[in-house]
């Protein structure tokens, strides 16, 4: 639970103005030639940008398990009406498995 609570911190304490802050830092450091401060503002991108990429990460594991889930009762029908091995029927439970397991 305390990785829950990490990740609705994280997602309440980042703005778009923050993320659009955070870009215009790293172009103005690119623009200096200043490495230190270009570092320095690239970490403040990566931080203010991990919401974006946990939710995008989120969405492409739910989908992930749709499909996985659409496959596995394809296989099922398949299998019931003799159009499907088991071993494939097995394969497709294995997939939607690991994709629950995420």
């Amino acid at each position: 639970m305390p990785e829950h609570q990490d990740r609705v911190q994280l997602r309440s304490a980042r703005t778009p103005e923050e993320v659009r802050a955070a870009i215009a830092s790293v172009e103005t450091a690119l623009a200096s030639d200043d490495l230190p401060q270009l570092k320095k503002s690239v970490t403040k991108l990566d931080q203010a940008t991990l919401l974006l990429a946990d939710l995008m990460m989120d969405a492409a594991m739910e989908a992930v398990l749709r499909q996985r889930r659409i496959e596995y009762q394809a296989a099922r029908e398949l299998s019931a009406r003799k159009f499907r091995s088991k071993v494939k029927l097995a394969e497709a439970e294995a997939y939607l498995e690991v994709a629950k397991a995420g």
